[in-house]
């Protein structure tokens, strides 16, 4: 039976690409130097990727949150983002509330 054919190999291959890029990185953080036009170029593309996930996300979902209406996902980021900021902008909280608001949304709109 071919690797590629078993659930459990995928996972090993995934796996094994995953640890391998988690040790290149690993080896060369110590060698790159933070303080350069270029880090701070690559951090801002990166916020920018994901803050463009998280419009996307919101605004035109491709999954099942396509079927939670938009004032829902709207509220619940909204109040997430008000959270973070009154928790003295802690991640932690502000995900947690949102995802809690989000979810009982949902099973309020199910009832």
């Amino acid at each position: 039976m071919n690797l590629l054919e078993t659930p459990w190999g995928l996972l090993a291959i995934a796996f094994g690409c995953a640890f391998f890029w988690r040790a290149a990185g690993a080896v060369l953080s110590g060698r790159i130097e933070v303080d350069t036009p270029l880090f701070d170029w690559c951090i801002c593309v990166t916020q920018a990727i994901v803050g463009g996930l998280m419009v996307r996300a919101i605004f035109w979902p491709s999954s099942q949150l396509a079927t939670v209406p938009l004032t829902d996902r709207a509220a619940s980021v909204a109040i997430a983002l008000a959270v973070f900021l009154a928790c003295g902008k802690r991640i932690f909280p502000g995900v947690v509330t949102g995802s809690l608001i989000l979810a009982a949304s949902v099973v309020w709109r199910s009832l």
